[in-house]
């Protein structure tokens, strides 16, 4: 375990066999959890993350501990849980690396500000990996789905607007996210400045939308939600 600034860090690895990242994935697409079309676009930090998937199992037989697709859904769950993500590294042959990161405080945060739908939310800094113009880089795949290219991978893109249920214009930019070990991205109309906010604990009714972390409010005396990102697109049905 360490520290990194604000998040606590806890890293547990094995010398076991690894993660056979093929084998992950044609078990995914036999259990009907992701598409032939998703399948044959998915890097292998993607193919690691199937194994959080609730339903996800290899094995054929059902035992006390394992076969039953419960486990590592639930981990990660918890994870995001307390606003923390799980990042999986795996060599075949080597051993396998979980690392979990966990915000030690949520008092004072960095958030990346953003307009959709004629509005601005915040973005947890800890969640962006950067911000990207669509104008060139996104890809539309075989079934419809679209894809931001990034250097070494393929981010699956989603409207912000369209998972808040909002209206909005064509999106200019994308924030890609880490979601666990997996790149997301979403279309926003801008990203904006990012800065160091006072999280304010949210009430009724907003308490019941489990993705808002929080609320702050702007110099302009202007009050913005916090959303987390990871647990919005699980909110969707949607697994990074």
């Amino acid at each position: 375990a360490a520290r990194e600034h604000d998040v606590g860090v806890i890293v547990i690895e094995d010398d076991g066999a690894g993660l056979d990242a093929d084998k992950l994935v044609r078990t995914a697409v036999a259990k009907t959890l992701i598409t032939e079309s998703h399948a044959e676009m998915i890097s292998q930090r993607d193919a690691f993350q199937l194994i959080c998937m609730a339903g996800f199992s290899t094995k054929t037989e059902v035992s006390d501990i394992s076969g039953r697709g419960v486990g590592m859904d639930v981990v990660r769950a918890h994870v995001e849980g307390l606003s923390g993500s799980l990042g999986i590294e795996s060599e075949l042959g080597r051993g396998t690396r979980f690392t979990l990161r966990v915000p030690l405080t949520l008092s004072i945060i960095d958030v990346l500000r953003v307009e959709v739908g004629g509005a601005t939310f915040a973005i947890p800094l800890s969640h962006v990996v950067t911000v990207r113009d669509t104008a060139t880089d996104v890809i539309n795949g075989a079934g419809g789905e679209r894809f931001l290219s990034l250097r070494q991978a393929l981010a699956p893109l989603y409207e912000l607007a369209s998972l808040l249920g909002l209206e909005s214009a064509p999106s200019a930019q994308a924030v890609v996210i880490e979601d666990g070990r997996n790149l997301v991205a979403l279309g926003v109309e801008r990203a904006l400045t990012a800065h160091e906010v006072v999280v304010k604990p949210i009430g009724w009714p907003l308490q019941r939308f489990g993705w808002i972390s929080g609320a702050t409010v702007l110099g302009d005396g202007r009050p913005i939600v916090i959303i987390d990102p990871t647990k919005l697109l699980r909110a969707r049905g949607i697994n990074g």
